[in-house]
């Protein structure tokens, strides 16, 4: 499951044969990025409503999403993050297919989300600095986007 996951991802963010990839590339950079921001979500065992809100929120915002595409981003990252069991499958394809800014950006928006209920659970903590080295995201870029996000 884990490895059909993987190839999937890696397949959206790699260049078909006529080498357009943009399209299927926002595609997997979407639903990587939902994923992610579900597992934040879910990290602290409860799927808090203000946690989903900010990340539909946050997702409509960064990819200029309709309602409707928000919806069904947001179900397929809380169905990927249900299902996943390694967390390399969404972070070394974000890895490879964004800048440092982007991947800034991208811890920006999960201290966001573990900020939408009023507290930082530790495990949110302990898995969004897992996530930053992951992305290849120095330390203490996690820490600033920590410190900007209010914690």
């Amino acid at each position: 499951m884990l490895s059909a996951l993987k190839k999937h991802i890696e397949t959206l963010l790699v260049p078909d044969a006529n080498g357009d990839n943009s399209a299927r590339r926002e595609h997997g950079i979407r639903l990587a990025t939902a994923t992610l921001m579900a597992e934040v979500a879910r990290a602290d065992d409860v799927l808090d409503v203000r946690e989903l809100a900010q990340l539909s929120d946050l997702l409509r915002e960064r990819f200029s999403l309709t309602e409707d595409e928000t919806r069904m981003i947001v179900n397929d990252g809380l169905r990927e993050s249900e299902q996943s069991v390694s967390l390399q499958g969404f972070t070394r394809p974000l890895h490879e297919a964004l800048t440092a800014d982007e991947k800034s950006g991208i811890i920006r928006m999960l201290w966001q989300v573990a900020g939408a209920d009023g507290t930082l659970d530790k495990h949110e903590d302990a898995l969004i600095a897992r996530l930053g080295e992951l992305l290849y995201v120095p330390r203490s870029e996690v820490l600033r986007q920590k410190h900007d996000a209010g914690f």
